[in-house]
């Protein structure tokens, strides 16, 4: 069904409810569909720096160490708006996932997971084998999307030497792979 078809029928079941001032149950899927099609999921660019710069800083992640290519960052949008944002740092075969979030009024959309599977195919497109992160918070989310939890000193000497995994991230902070197929 065309984007503006859902639109339409989901704003008049809205409109129809609010008429009735009653309670209507409305599928997951409409919901879903709609969610799916009215974010944009696009590969980052330059001029997308400076509001990712304030998005990561807003939901509490570093900025310090960004690239300056955002070559292998995605974002999401709602039309004007950056609501997610996920990149991988490349180091051979071996990647690390950083910047992964998503605005708080939008979580629990799925939003999360369409960007990383975007990240997983670019990554395996850039020859990436394993991908890394650090995370202090979200490892029970990782872990359903494939990631488990690496010793420290288990981590590709690439990854070991970022700045993220020297002092960015505290020593406390989970690392966690997963291999991409």
């Amino acid at each position: 069904m065309p984007k503006n078809r859902v639109t339409r029928r989901l704003k008049l079941v809205v409109h129809q409810v609010a008429a009735v001032n009653a309670w209507i149950y409305i599928p997951f899927y409409y919901v879903y569909l709609y969610a799916f099609l009215m974010f944009t999921l696009r590969p980052a660019q330059q001029p997308d720096r400076a509001s990712l710069h304030q998005f990561l800083q807003a939901v509490d992640l570093p900025v310090e160490d960004l690239p300056e290519s955002l070559d292998h960052f995605f974002v999401m949008t709602n039309e004007t708006i950056l609501i997610g944002s996920a990149g991988v740092v490349p180091y051979g075969s071996v990647g690390l996932l950083r910047s992964v979030a998503i605005a708080p009024d939008y979580r629990k959309s799925q939003l999360g997971k369409r960007l990383i599977d975007a990240i997983d195919v670019h990554a395996r497109l850039n020859g990436i084998q394993e991908l890394y992160l650090i995370t202090t918070t979200a490892d029970g989310y990782f872990s359903k999307l494939g990631y488990s939890t690496v010793e420290r000193t288990d981590v590709p000497p690439a990854i070991a030497a970022t700045q993220q995994f020297n002092g960015i991230c505290p020593s406390s902070a989970r690392v966690m792979v997963k291999m991409l197929k």
